[in-house]
């Protein structure tokens, strides 16, 4: 027989999960209930139970019942207490949920945190978020904070600037990374620049950021101006 109410289907639920062993996350058959105040209370007293399943459930049900702030505090518990689902930082629930409900710069100062100099991964997962809010100069910005000139020349390649593509990418090559140029002349030749790109790849760029012009090496000159050389004793 159905469950005709949410503490029956709660109690079938919870006897299921007793039988079994599976980490699966399901939803418990909440479409029986009188009332969102029943989800409410239901999803409420799950998440402070303390118990990281428990509240991994209850937040699935939260979020499709239309419960974010209840969702979002139970993925920030799981967070906080090092679940499985938050191994990789940049791809959690918690970030998902924020981003879909439009809390962009919370997702991004929870990714980004309190030290200021997150890893390469997290890097790329602050400026992904903020070019998909269309906010592609911030995402710039915040790469520029830590340094990542290879990661800003990236987002302007995606973006289709390539000319500021090719900029950032000189820079990256000031901060050492020996294969900038490579990436460099790749963009330039992608622009139809060919002969630019010849240019660079052989000659370089000037201390100021523009190409070097062609030059050649000067004539090797004998030490001894036409002199006998000493003698060694």
């Amino acid at each position: 027989m159905l469950a005709t109410t949410l503490s029956e289907a709660t109690s079938a639920y919870e006897n299921l999960l007793s039988r079994t062993a599976a980490a699966r996350v399901t939803a418990p058959p909440v479409s029986e209930a009188e009332n969102e105040r029943q989800i409410r209370d239901w999803t409420e007293a799950r998440i402070s139970s303390g118990d990281p399943r428990v509240i991994a459930r209850a937040a699935c049900v939260a979020e499709r019942s239309g419960f974010p702030d209840e969702a979002l505090s139970a993925y920030q518990y799981l967070h906080d207490t090092g679940h499985r689902w938050f191994s990789a930082p940049d791809r959690t629930p918690l970030i998902r949920l924020m981003e879909e409900q439009g809390r962009v710069d919370e997702a991004v100062h929870h990714l980004w945190g309190e030290d200021g100099d997150p890893d390469f991964v997290i890097r790329s997962a602050v400026a992904d978020l903020l070019t998909r809010a269309g906010r592609l100069d911030d995402a710039v910005a915040q790469l520029r904070r830590s340094h990542d000139f290879s990661g800003v020349a990236r987002l302007y390649e995606k973006a289709g600037r390539n000319e500021a593509a090719a900029t950032a990418w000189e820079r990256s090559a000031d901060s050492g990374n020996r294969y900038a140029l490579d990436d460099a002349v790749r963009v330039l030749e992608q622009e139809g620049r060919a002969v630019e790109a010849r240019q660079l790849r052989r000659y370089g760029w000037n201390q100021d950021g523009t190409l070097a012009e062609p030059w050649t090496c000067p004539a090797a000159v004998t030490p001894f101006d036409g002199a006998e050389p000493l003698s060694v004793l």
